[in-house]
């Protein structure tokens, strides 16, 4: 009877994900105080995005510090307040962001799904341990995830309406994600390919190239702003280093092959020091070894050749990264019972998403707009397949493709078409 008067109404349904969603993660703060752990410490320590914005407060520059600006200038908020607040306060605008999220999964979702659909499918990415841990600990993904919603949104009231401020919101959306994290680059490219084969629009087309040449502007004024200004002391190949690693093609191709043959299915940063990799070393020591080797023999190389020797020098490094990058994406973790725990929930959850996909795809009206959603998200998903595969890079994606799983596990018991 409850079950029923939630999906009666699309306000109930939301405010029960909602509410869902705040008990889980505050049963994750209750846990953690319990065990003892340092709570303010843990929910402030992050990337550097925190420390940045500490620095910009008392006098410091958003600028050249590796780290998009946005993120900083809204943790910079924080210091409005005593430190002792800043922990919780960061998790309450995480908590807000994330029901921001739902609200517009919510959007994206109604045209196709009902409401016990979206409900079921809802609760599939809230509880998923990926959205759960990375919302608690107040990730940057969390505001992609809101980005990238709103992108999906307008991109698909524009397809339909054609109207020129979905465009303008959706490129809003599109320019602020370079300045949290590089990682819309690839979309649009994937929008291309789906807008030409499948959806066939001649105003996507047009679209998806704007957004390219966007994309590529984007970029690179993300890197001039954020690249680090080292002191003239500072050696050639420090520099080097720094500048290989933000692709972590190299050191992602590296990693894969530690896991592989350690067996050490996490990504624990101490044990990548600690445990011998090739011939005694360890895998950064191997890592470093092949930077210094390629630097020497050509110095004046830039990023794309970096990567370009790397693939032709170590072939089967990067062959066997791109074959285990889909199983890291959506499962590594710090520890090993987490990996198996997500790789375990994602692989059913993805079985029923990719179910209930192919149920929609039986409706032709929704054929289009659902290849152009899947477009979007897949040109997010091959990013992070071709860098960084790791467990919190999925969360944008989860609220705009485990929805879809609702329909499935909706049709098991009430068969709905």
């Amino acid at each position: 009877m409850f079950f029923k008067k939630i999906i009666q109404k699309p306000t109930w349904c939301i405010l029960t994900l909602i509410i869902v969603n705040i008990c889980s993660i505050g049963a994750l703060l209750i846990v953690v105080i319990l065990s003892g752990t340092d709570y303010h410490e843990l929910l402030l320590r992050d990337d550097g995005y925190y420390n940045i914005a500490k620095s910009f407060v008392h006098g410091g520059n958003l600028m050249h510090r590796f780290r998009g600006p946005v993120l900083p200038l809204i943790f910079s908020t924080l210091f409005l307040f005593p430190d002792k607040w800043h922990s919780i306060l960061r998790l309450v605008i995480s908590l807000m962001v994330s029901i921001a999220v739902i609200c517009i999964s919510y959007q994206i979702a109604k045209n196709y799904l009902n409401l016990r659909q979206f409900l079921i499918g809802g609760l599939l990415f809230i509880l998923n341990p990926i959205y759960i841990h990375w919302t608690f600990k107040s990730s940057p993904e969390i505001y992609l995830s809101l980005c990238l919603g709103l992108f999906i949104l307008n991109i698909l009231k524009y397809y339909k309406w054609h109207k020129i401020k979905c465009l303008i919101y959706a490129t809003v959306a599109f320019v602020i994600s370079f300045f949290i994290k590089p990682t819309f680059l690839f979309i649009p490219i994937v929008m291309l390919i789906a807008a030409c084969i499948w959806v066939k629009s001649k105003e996507i087309i047009v679209v998806s190239f704007l957004y390219i040449v966007m994309g590529i502007v984007s970029f690179v004024a993300c890197d001039k702003f954020t690249q680090i200004k080292y002191e003239p002391s500072t050696k050639l190949i420090q520099r080097k280093y720094a500048y290989v690693h933000k692709i972590f093609l190299i050191t992602d191709s590296f990693w894969t092959d530690y896991v592989l043959k350690t067996r050490q299915f996490h990504k624990g940063t101490v044990h990548r020091y600690k445990i011998p990799y090739k011939e005694g070393k360890s895998l950064y020591e191997c890592k470093y070894e092949w930077l210094e080797h390629f630097f020497r023999k050509y110095p004046d190389a830039n990023l794309l050749f970096t990567n370009l020797y790397f693939i032709y020098d170590k072939p089967w490094l990067v062959v066997q990264k791109l074959l285990v990058s889909p199983i890291f994406y959506f499962s590594m973790s710090a520890r090993t019972y987490e990996t198996f725990l997500k790789l375990i929930f994602n692989a059913i959850a993805l079985f029923f998403v990719m179910w209930g996909i192919k149920i929609l795809y039986r409706q032709k009206y929704v054929r289009k707009e659902l290849t152009l959603i899947l477009s979007i998200v897949a040109g997010y998903i091959i990013l992070h397949l071709l860098t960084h595969a790791m467990n919190r890079y999925a969360l944008p994606i989860l609220p705009y493709l485990f929805v879809f799983g609702g329909v499935s596990l909706a049709n098991i018991r009430w068969r709905t078409r």
